[in-house]
């Protein structure tokens, strides 16, 4: 299989991923992978949200935060944008990088069952946070418009 094959295949998963969202009336979308790259130094978690999306921004923010705060990374990296085929969803969308499997310490976490529980935590904690941020923001629009001067 070539590299062809293999971008074409990488590409109708990440498709499968929107629709999937979109059949279920999904509020939002996580798309959770695992990190490569060639320095082997890279570690933590990061999320990427579509740039121009505000509530994939705020999503993004939170997860973010989240994983800090549960998984106390060596490295703590920030919620960034960026161009990715999962993120063009209608809803907010979120791509999840749990960590570099380049790694090798984080890889030995990333294999641990007690780690993904740590993971699974920590996204759940960031949802809750994300949901009580939009809860506030449409209060505080409810109060801006009550017409009262």
């Amino acid at each position: 299989e070539g590299p062809a094959a293999g971008k074409a295949r990488k590409r109708a998963d990440l498709q499968e991923r929107i629709s999937i969202a979109d059949a279920v009336g999904a509020d939002v979308l996580l798309s959770i992978h695992l990190n490569e790259y060639r320095d082997r130094a890279q570690s933590g978690p990061q999320v990427f949200y579509q740039q121009g999306g505000d509530e994939g921004r705020l999503l993004s923010g939170a997860l973010q935060q989240a994983l800090i705060d549960e998984l106390k990374p060596k490295k703590q990296r920030k919620a960034m944008a960026g161009d990715y085929y999962v993120l063009r969803s209608a809803i907010p969308s979120v791509l999840v990088e749990c960590g570099f499997l380049s790694n090798a310490e984080e890889e030995k976490l990333l294999l641990t069952p007690a780690y993904h529980h740590r993971i699974a935590v920590s996204l759940a904690d960031g949802l809750v946070e994300y949901l009580a941020l939009l809860d506030r923001m449409k209060a505080g629009e409810k109060g801006d418009s009550t017409g009262d001067s």
